[in-house]
């Protein structure tokens, strides 16, 4: 699509003024709008090393320059910023860093660094301000924005292009949303022989498989052993999950034959699930706060798989404070302190780790099962917990078991560290009837973990 900005008409008329004065009238509208012939281009800009979440650029070619511009208010809109502007000047703001352009003398500024562009690096058109892809490369430092002509594409590795891409959450996993009816499917089986001297062999197996399908998830488990000419099955698991990943107030429903892995009981039934956690716990995105020193007034900058997550300065005591997004589980985050005397580059490395039961700060997380079970006496099964994240590194956990038994606990973690305790108060005593810690520990190479039960 071309969009085409004309030159006003000047009407012909009978002019009774001295020449000189028509001369200058006619020059005055001349001069008041430009042409400007310019084709809107769609170019597309990712973080660096993530261009698989590339999002929309709106870019417009001038011919007679040669050059892309862009819309400056669109562009920091787009990238999150809070933006202010008019036909003269745009003023963004995220977090503590703030970008200024005045169109009347050229000048901007970037924190307290002023630059000047060239009269060819900008124009105004109808109330908007037009910078070219060389004029916006000033509002940051250099080697940030690298644009590729051939693709059509911007790459960018800035803390301050907060682009949507970088610090959304993860997608969750969206069981048959690619193939309503009927999806892919997984199936994991084991069998193994033992053979006794004096003995026939004997045969034992596991089965289960994963499908996507019916626009949900269908679950099966089995076992089976054969001994002495006899076959033995056990039907473990067959249940039907319909997920609504866009819901925070329910997110899974799930009925059929289950397993309960709770504490302090375990136990298979036929029944119903309901919950609203994400359906896939280790895919969810957050963020978890890094504290360290510096030297006072030193760039402190935090990469995560490559790209730059974060990027504060150092107070006068050295202390900074960076905002990481991470996975649950580990993850490693590299940290880059630049002095501000122009000192050496220093690294450090960071493994973080966040513990699956720690919700982010604010979020209650419930799970909630009714059925019977399918062992012994078929036995009512009702279960309900929450989950709740009082800050990002503390968590509370509350659940109900019947037979009158809750139970209470809290998460705790620390840089690669977390612990979590519980403990049982059945309501017939009024005393405490059992409890658990677990204990976890992460390195680059190895995990560990500790889990001790008091009955």
């Amino acid at each position: 699509m071309t969009m085409f900005f004309k030159r006003a008409r000047t009407v012909q008329r009978v002019c009774v003024l001295p020449v000189a004065l028509c001369f200058f009238v006619s020059l005055g509208f001349a001069q008041e709008t430009p042409v400007r012939y310019v084709s809107e281009v769609p170019w597309t800009m990712s973080a660096l090393g993530v261009s698989e979440e590339a999002i929309p650029v709106v870019a417009y070619w001038e011919p007679a320059l040669q050059r892309h511009f862009v819309v400056l208010e669109t562009w920091f809109e787009a990238l999150g910023f809070s933006v202010q502007a008019d036909s003269a000047r745009v003023e963004a703001t995220h977090r503590n860093e703030r970008l200024f352009f005045s169109a009347v003398t050229g000048v901007g500024l970037r924190g307290e660094r002023t630059f000047q562009l060239d009269s060819t690096d900008f124009f105004v058109n109808r109330g908007a301000l037009y910078v070219s892809f060389g004029g916006l490369a000033h509002f940051f430092e250099p080697g940030t924005l690298q644009f590729d002509q051939a693709r059509l594409h911007i790459t960018n590795a800035a803390a301050t292009l907060v682009l949507p891409g970088t610090r959304r959450e993860a997608p969750p996993l969206y069981y048959g949303r690619f193939r309503p009816m009927l999806g892919s499917g997984q199936i994991d089986y084991r069998l193994t022989r033992t053979q006794w001297q004096a003995y026939d062999p004997t045969y034992h197996g596991f089965v289960r498989t994963n499908i996507s399908a019916l626009k949900g998830r269908i679950v099966g488990e089995g076992l089976f052993a054969q001994a002495a000419g006899e076959m033995d099955r056990e039907l473990r698991a067959l249940s039907y999950l319909l997920d609504f990943p866009r819901s925070t107030a329910l997110t899974q429903v799930e009925a059929g034959r289950q397993n309960f892995y709770g504490w302090p009981r375990q136990a298979t039934y036929d029944g119903i699930r309901l919950s609203n956690r994400p359906v896939a716990d280790r895919y969810v995105h957050r963020e978890t706060p890094l504290r360290g020193v510096a030297p006072p007034g030193a760039v402190v900058a935090a990469s995560a798989g490559g790209v730059v997550v974060d990027r504060v300065y150092a107070d006068q005591q050295g202390n900074y404070l960076l905002h990481v997004p991470v996975y649950y589980g580990s993850s490693q985050v590299e940290v880059e302190i630049t002095p501000v005397d122009g000192g050496p580059t220093t690294t450090r490395r960071h493994h973080l780790f966040v513990s699956e039961d720690m919700p982010p700060p604010g979020t209650l997380y419930w799970d909630a099962r009714a059925g019977r079970e399918t062992i012994g006496d078929q036995d009512l099964l009702v279960f309900a917990e929450a989950r709740y994240g009082l800050a990002p590194s503390l968590a509370a956990r509350a659940a109900y078991l019947q037979s009158g038994i809750p139970m209470v606990g809290l998460t705790k973690s620390w840089r690669g560290m977390a612990v979590d305790s519980e403990v049982a108060v059945p309501l017939a005593s009024g005393r405490p009837d059992a409890a658990r810690m677990r204990f976890w520990a992460n390195s680059r190479r190895a995990r560990l973990q500790v889990e001790a039960a008091f009955s």
